[in-house]
């Protein structure tokens, strides 16, 4: 084993880091599991006191793409050294890869499908993998672990898997209490990994379903050839499913129709019930009155009478109004409604939320702001019928509006979610 020693850290660490950088194009002639230890040492040494922060941050979003280029290419390699350990008999987790450059160990040949080979047209779905493995995995529900295992979060990601994937994704380590704390976060990371192992499992020829079921035995064995491998699995002396049978009920649940806004239907079965009622005239939320809800009304402006899409909160001039989760903004000027910001955001798919009647918004006009959950997206004004924030929620795909229940504002404007 070799030991990286930095005496003069600042300096030394750019350098190993750069160093690590053009190894990695020589990767065929490198240990892959030398590079990973050294990625992990200099990782140890940037978390130093000694490290300036903005330098060591910087250095850590580069070591964690370097990191996730070695992860690509073991899995390339296919040299998986991945115990299969099962924690529960209905909902498996995936193991922590690990790589070497050794011999991969002898792989149970899988059976090839007769489907037909996936055209470009009916590529899969990431989206579509990412929803069939958490209802497989936890029922989509964010807040889930296991007390076998600890495996946590929608996807029932293994602990010992956060800070690399973290690292991947991110840019930086999470703590597993900011893993379980934060769908967002759960979504960034897993979406970061999948994705990669839906890209090597693509090969021109695979039908979709050997695509999608290798990639589910690579989430829940680390071993992505096992994908058909009908041999029953032991842990602790127990009988546990095959991979095939997960593989295969992963497939089945990728194949279902889901709910249409199924995601954030979950999201709003959690709140409490005062949260998910429609609001009326005269409601207070968060603090605030309810000026006019969603439905028929007479136009206070035109005097005719008109569906009124959104809802009305009575809030001052200058109310901060809140990202409910990382997602973008996207601020325009509209002549019913003055300045707007639309808000989407992944964890609630197909979704826009329109912010009318802003005196601030923080973006350019005709461009996307990434933000992050709790930044301020704007500030609220007047659109001559006093002060109020109007929103209303339009599906991305019909381009109907939809419900807007109490919940939405309060979370807008407390920036907490409702429970």
């Amino acid at each position: 084993m070799v030991t990286v020693k930095l005496s003069r850290p600042n300096l030394n660490l750019e350098e190993e880091v750069t160093r690590l950088e053009k190894e990695l194009h020589l990767y065929k002639n490198l240990k892959l599991t030398s590079l990973e230890r050294k990625i992990n040492e200099l990782l140890d040494q940037l978390d130093d006191p000694a490290t300036p922060q903005t330098k060591g941050q910087r250095l850590k979003e580069r070591l964690g793409i370097i990191a996730a280029a070695v992860a690509l290419t073991a899995m390339a390699q296919s040299q998986f050294e991945v115990p299969v350990h099962f924690q529960q008999p209905t909902k498996q987790e995936q193991v922590s890869p690990k790589f070497s450059s050794s011999s991969a160990p002898s792989l149970a040949k899988a059976e090839l499908t007769k489907a037909k080979p996936a055209t470009k047209s009916e590529a899969p779905s990431l989206l579509k993998l990412m929803r069939a493995i958490a209802s497989q995995e936890s029922g989509g529900k964010s807040d889930s672990i296991n007390q076998d295992s600890g495996a946590s979060g929608k996807w029932q990601v293994m602990p010992a898997n956060i800070p690399q994937w973290s690292r991947a994704a991110l840019g930086r380590e999470v703590s597993h209490a900011e893993f379980i704390s934060s769908p967002e976060v759960q979504q960034q990371i897993v979406k970061h990994r999948l994705n990669l192992y839906l890209n090597h499992q693509s090969i021109p020829g695979r039908s979709k379903e050997e695509i999608i079921r290798r990639v589910a035995s690579a989430w829940y064995s680390g071993q992505p050839n096992l994908w058909n491998d009908t041999k029953p699995q032991y842990s602790n002396g127990q009988e546990y499913p095959s991979i095939a049978d997960y593989t295969a009920s992963v497939w089945n649940l990728y194949n279902q129709k889901a709910p249409k806004f199924s995601e954030t239907k979950a999201i709003i079965s959690t709140w409490g019930q005062r949260f998910q009622d429609d609001p009326k005239t005269g409601d207070i939320i968060a603090g605030f009155p309810v000026t006019s809800p969603r439905g028929m009304r007479v136009s206070p402006t035109s005097g005719e009478l008109k569906m009124h899409q959104g809802v009305d909160l009575g809030v001052p001039i200058g109310t901060p109004v809140l990202a409910i989760a990382d997602g973008t903004i996207e601020c325009d000027s509209w002549s019913d409604a003055g300045l707007v910001a639309m808000f989407r955001s992944d964890v609630f798919p197909n979704l826009r939320f329109d912010l009318l009647h802003l005196s601030k918004c923080n973006g350019k006009q005709g461009s996307k702001l990434p933000v992050k959950r709790g930044d301020v997206i704007g500030l609220t004004g007047t659109f001559g019928t006093g002060a109020h924030l109007h929103l209303a929620i339009k599906s991305e795909d019909s381009g109907n509006f939809l419900r807007v229940r109490a919940g939405w504002l309060y979370w807008f404007i407390s920036g907490k979610e409702p429970k």
